[in-house]
């Protein structure tokens, strides 16, 4: 996978002479400065070490090619990151182009951008230039798996994937929980651990919720969703139902396949709305259908 890549490339030093990064999720952009940081000997930082913000308006790009071809500290090698590459004026990234048709041999430039690369930095930038930081499900989860690893850890697949769903596939917030299940002591965590302890706790309550409205209770279901609504953000809400929903099929509380088919389809809708900034009563609707289905 990308991430894997770019680690690796990172872990060489960056040999090549310039990177192009599409990544959307900031906790990997933070997380990859912090190792490229790593790569220069501390008293060397402040002069072979050049972060800009292409998103803030007063950056000079004349002044970032100038530090790109000015050699770095004791020779050493000298690494510019730009960030925010996706907020650039047209007329700085030909700018950059144009540095990039001769790049200095001692320094190394990586670009992060929340958008993929556009035509002129394909044609610029050879293939292995070019990494996507972009992961799948499948690929979210595997990381997630790896990090609880690395810590100790050690997490199912029903684990992760609540895990998941609680966090809303957030990488950076993913990593402070498995920080804070580490912490506890919790070697092998179990579903109502992982509940009690995620932040924002959507806890045992959202579950009790999903099990209400399966039994049709309609009054303690819309009860239990004001009291959860005061403390949670409604995408999280969506999240951890959708997953107690599955957990509930796979348990055999749907006798009725097609109900839960129903069931999905109107979740899948209810999270289309809250992602397009549709909050004031989706929810509400949203148990409403579920509670008549």
């Amino acid at each position: 996978m990308g991430l894997r890549k770019l680690n690796k490339e990172i872990k060489s030093g960056l040999p090549l002479l310039c990177y192009f990064v599409y990544c959307r999720e900031h906790f990997f952009v933070t997380r990859s400065v912090e190792k490229i940081k790593s790569l220069i000997p501390e008293d060397q930082l402040s002069f072979n070490l050049h972060i800009y913000d292409l998103s803030e308006r007063d950056t000079d790009i004349r002044a970032i090619i100038d530090s790109a071809n000015s050699p770095g500290f004791f020779q050493s090698r000298k690494f510019i990151l730009l960030l925010h590459y996706e907020k650039a004026k047209k007329k700085e990234r030909e700018a950059l182009f144009g540095y990039f048709e001769n790049p200095s041999p001692d320094t190394r430039v990586v670009i992060f951008s929340e958008k993929e690369a556009d035509p002129e930095i394909k044609k610029l930038f050879k293939a292995e230039q070019i990494i996507s930081v972009d992961l799948s499900q499948p690929q979210m989860k595997h990381w997630v798996k790896a990090v609880a690893t690395e810590m100790g850890l050690k997490l199912s697949d029903e684990i992760a994937d609540l895990l998941m769903s609680l966090c809303n596939s957030n990488a950076g917030i993913i990593y402070s929980e498995l920080e804070k299940l580490s912490l506890l002591g919790k070697k092998a965590p179990q579903i109502s651990e992982v509940a009690e302890v995620v932040s924002g706790s959507v806890s045992q309550n959202v579950f009790l919720l999903a099990e209400l409205v399966v039994k049709k209770r309609k009054k303690e279901s819309f009860m239990m969703l004001e009291a959860l609504q005061a403390e949670n953000e409604p995408i999280a809400l969506i999240g951890a139902l959708n997953w107690k929903f599955a957990d509930l099929e796979r348990k055999g509380y749907f006798r009725d396949k097609g109900r839960y088919k129903r069931f999905l389809e109107i979740m899948i809708d209810t999270d289309r709305k809250i992602k397009n900034s549709q909050t004031s009563g989706v929810l509400e609707e949203a148990l409403a259908k579920l509670l008549q289905t």
